[in-house]
């Protein structure tokens, strides 16, 4: 029983197999069929009375009898038993016959034949044959398989063929494979088909010369006739080219039906043409919508139109009415070309449009013949004006420079657009002595849509991990305020991370600075003081005349509160020098450079500082300016006279430090100068064992000279 079903189960793969590829090369020759069909059709379909679809519908049909055929004459070839058999014996690795023998054997037993030795011989040929069908068929399979996919193969490459017949010529390939469904329709000979004229019955402009079309295929000719009311029937006869001709009718004044014949007796349709006035156009409406970034309001105009300037982006609204019922309406521009089809109900159109280009645009209008409109709006001259990117520009400091000791850097950025900034960012990145690149860092201002603007932000890193060598890049970047946002960035511009020696130059500049302010405050307390006096004077002078002994004068009143403030703000600014020492001593000391005596010194100019306007100075101050409205003539000469003693003090004690400052400044100068000889002469010895060490001593010997020269400088400097 298994020797059995194992070859009858390879005779039914071997037998499936061949199926299939007697359906694959039936399919692909049906495809082929069917593309001949196309090609023998021609472009206008098939004629009438031929037998081409009635023959090839007869070959395909023929095709499934002939498959089932080549079938079963295949099958009783590759699927002999004797074939599968010894297909199998070689492929279960047994001598040729064992299964054949085998499967007699157990059909049929001899006389005298052993059952156990019989089943014995059964059951060692039963158990080598084990696995699929596919595998047991063996060679026989692998020949059988390739009958298969060569024919899969032709069917395959004839399925895309016809797929691009259909693609490449639609109507060609449709007509064609219609044909074929009603093979017996094409052998009847043809009806003709009807007659048509146009362009049928609409209404044309009075007194206009209309041009008739007559289509009659598979005639010469036919006769066009035409009835005007109160007139006789008129003929004409138009000969044919391809089934289509022209003429025209006369003006047409009145209205008139039209019709053609055919010589065989076909008739067109009857055709009304209905005169009517001129078509004028002249009543129109423009709404202008601006974008709403630019915050320029709405427009419209009517009948007479400026020519217009308008923001890229801008939206027109066209309206209008004609004077009767309108066919068409475009704007066709410089070129020719439609702009705009604008929406026509009737009389009314209405149309809405984006330009995108400037030019001068062109209406055009037509009744429902066709017929230019008599009269039209005067062409639209427009200007298109595109959203020009932003401007941004880092005017302070504007320069490649050092980092300030306190790694604080103020920065003054001008941006502006036509329409408006939505925000500034400044971009920041590290660039390490070793020239790694650090991730960029945004900072964004939001300016929400100004035109210009003047940001004056602070450049903080003193949080970020400095060494000396190190490279700020920084650079400002305008978004404005367009909804596909443009952008434009100013140039980058570098801090460098001073070591030693710049830190102590930095040090020195600021100590100038801080002492050319203790100057100018001294000098603006000088002149405090000298209004003090001078209020004191008058106030007694008009005292002594007129003044009421119940209250000072309003005048005077107002001049002292002045006076009181302009002296809360010398306060103020001498707290803020201080405030300034303080964040210097802090950033040497954070930057490394901490030099005990400078230390102390700036320590020492932070208290002269303090004694100058103490925090109780402002206290008065504040309490003096609240009692003022209160005070009597004698009060107040006596606070002005406390005003004027406390600005001689400040005045004096400004006075006395600025020398102190002065000194300090020396003496930093004093070291950052040293500082430098100290590494210019590192310099030098470098150089000079590099000399002695040989190569290239003109380049050498000319930056020992470079550097003897600063070496000279830099000692008359300490000089």
């Amino acid at each position: 029983t298994r020797i059995a079903r194992a070859v009858e189960g390879v005779r039914g793969y071997l037998s499936r197999s061949l199926g299939v590829m007697v359906a694959a090369w039936c399919g692909a020759a049906v495809l082929a069929l069917m593309l001949v069909a196309v090609a023998v059709a021609g472009g206008g379909g098939w004629s009438a009375g031929s037998p081409g679809p009635l023959l090839i519908v007869a070959l395909i049909a023929a095709i499934v009898p002939a498959g089932v055929w080549a079938w079963r004459r295949l099958g009783r070839h590759w699927c002999a038993e004797h074939r599968v058999t010894r297909a199998m014996d070689g492929i279960a690795g047994l001598d040729e016959g064992a299964v054949l023998g085998g499967l007699e054997l157990s059909r049929f037993a001899p006389p005298g034949t052993s059952p156990g030795l019989r089943d014995l011989a059964l059951e060692q040929v039963g158990s080598r044959l084990r696995g699929d069908w596919k595998a047991l068929a063996g060679p026989l399979g692998d020949r059988v398989g390739r009958r298969v996919r060569r024919g899969v193969t032709a069917f395959l490459a004839a399925l895309p063929v016809a797929l691009l017949v259909l693609a490449l010529a639609p109507v060609r390939t449709v007509s064609a494979w219609g044909g074929l469904l009603s093979p017996l329709a094409v052998l009847v000979e043809p009806v003709l088909p009807p007659v048509t004229v146009e362009p049928g019955t609409i209404e044309v402009a009075r007194g206009a010369v209309l041009e008739i079309t007559a289509h009659a295929p598979l005639r010469d000719s036919v006769t066009l006739r035409w009835d005007v009311t109160g007139q006789v029937a008129r003929g004409e006869t138009i000969v044919l080219a391809e089934g289509a001709g022209r003429s025209t009718l006369p003006p047409v004044h009145a209205e008139t039906r039209y019709w053609i014949e055919a010589p065989d007796g076909a008739a067109s349709d009857v055709h009304v043409l209905t005169p009517v006035d001129p078509l004028f156009v002249n009543e129109f409406t423009i709404e202008i919508t601006h974008p709403p970034h630019t915050g320029i309001p709405p427009g419209e105009y009517q009948n007479e139109v400026p020519d217009l300037a308008i923001p890229a982006g801008t939206h027109l609204r066209l309206r209008g009415r004609g004077s009767r019922a309108i066919g068409a309406g475009t704007l066709l521009d410089e070129e020719g070309r439609t702009a705009l089809n604008l929406e026509v109900r009737g009389a009314d159109f209405e149309g809405g449009w984006v330009p995108s280009r400037s030019g001068t645009y062109t209406w055009r209008f037509s009744d429902a013949a066709g017929g230019e409109a008599a009269a039209s709006p005067g062409p639209l001259v427009i200007e298109v004006v595109p959203d020009l990117p932003p401007q941004v520009g880092i005017v302070y400091p504007g320069v490649d420079t050092i980092m300030p000791v306190d790694l604080r850097q103020p920065l003054v950025i001008h941006a502006g657009d036509d329409y408006g900034i939505e925000r500034v960012e400044i971009v920041v990145r590290r660039i390490s002595s070793f020239g790694e690149a650090g991730e960029p860092i945004v900072h964004r201002v939001e300016l929400g849509g100004s035109a210009g603007a003047i940001v004056r932000p602070v450049l903080d890193v003193s949080t970020w991990t400095l060494t000396p060598g190190d490279t700020i890049r920084y650079l400002a970047r305008a978004v404005d305020n367009n909804p596909e946002p443009r952008v434009r960035e100013s140039v980058e511009y570098a801090l460098w991370i001073g070591g030693a020696t710049e830190l102590e130059r930095a040090a020195e500049e600021e100590l100038s600075r801080v002492a050319e302010g203790v100057e100018e405050l001294a000098e603006e307390a000088r002149r405090a003081e000298e209004e003090a006096r001078d209020l004191q004077a008058r106030s007694e002078a008009e005292g002594n005349r007129d003044r009421s002994e119940d209250q000072a004068r309003f005048e005077d009143r107002e001049e002292i509160a002045g006076a009181l403030e302009r002296q809360k703000e010398t306060m103020a600014a001498v707290d803020s020098l201080q405030r300034e020492l303080a964040e210097l001593r802090e950033a040497l000391r954070d930057a490394g450079l901490a030099d005990p005596e400078l230390q102390e010194r700036i320590g020492e100019m932070e208290e002269l500082l303090d004694q100058a306007a103490p925090e109780e100075g402002a206290a008065e101050l504040d309490a003096l300016a609240e009692q003022l409205s209160e005070m009597d003539p004698d009060e107040l000469a006596a606070a002005l006279e406390r005003m004027a003693e406390d600005q001689e003090r400040l005045r004096q004690r400004l006075e006395d430090s600025l020398e102190q400052f002065r000194d300090a400044a020396i003496e930093q100068d004093f070291r950052a100068t040293g500082q430098e000889a100290e590494e210019l002469a590192e310099e030098q010895e470098i150089l000079a064992k590099a000399m002695l060490e040989g190569g290239e001593e003109a380049l050498r010997a000319e930056q020992q000279e470079a550097l003897e020269a600063r070496a000279e400088e830099l000692q008359q400097q300490l000089e």
